[in-house]
């Protein structure tokens, strides 16, 4: 029987859990556009079911699978939350990021997943930096202004 729809390839493992990822198919970075800093949402916590007395429950494991941020796209027009799988938060707080500002991710990644019929798409990016921005004028430096006459 013929396959219908869209072979997304392996499962890929990011932060200990395994998602469809989509970045083969998409060109993520274009349909997000421009990215603008908005806020730290925060530190994305690793949980373990555990089963105690016949209930099963969500226990914290005490790891950190990385830190979430917001950030406006401008092709979407609206906000985006991306996972940062290689900073920690006072990493992140260390760029001294002010809201608005023009961030770019280094090895962004898009992944799918379907939970009880909903489609979930999830947005991972190792690193956030600011966006080098080349404004006319902004790197240029007087030369020094010598003299070769003595001074009086």
């Amino acid at each position: 029987m013929a396959k219908i729809g869209l072979d997304f390839g392996e499962k890929v493992e990011i932060g200990g859990k395994s998602y469809r990822g989509l970045s083969q198919a998409i060109d993520v970075a274009a349909a997000l556009g421009e990215l603008r800093f908005g806020k730290i949402e925060g530190d994305e916590i690793v949980y373990e079911e555990q089963v105690e007395n016949g209930r099963t429950v969500s226990v914290n494991t005490g790891e950190i699978r990385g830190v979430t941020i917001s950030a406006t796209s401008m092709t979407q027009e609206g906000t985006v939350f991306i996972l940062l799988t290689e900073m920690t938060k006072n990493d992140v707080e260390s760029l001294g990021l002010k809201h608005r500002e023009p961030v770019s991710l280094e090895h962004l990644d898009m992944t799918y997943s379907s939970i009880d019929g909903r489609d979930i798409y999830n947005l991972f990016a190792t690193r956030v930096m600011k966006k080098a921005t080349n404004q006319p004028g902004q790197n240029h430096q007087k030369p020094d202004e010598k003299s070769d006459k003595p001074n009086k």
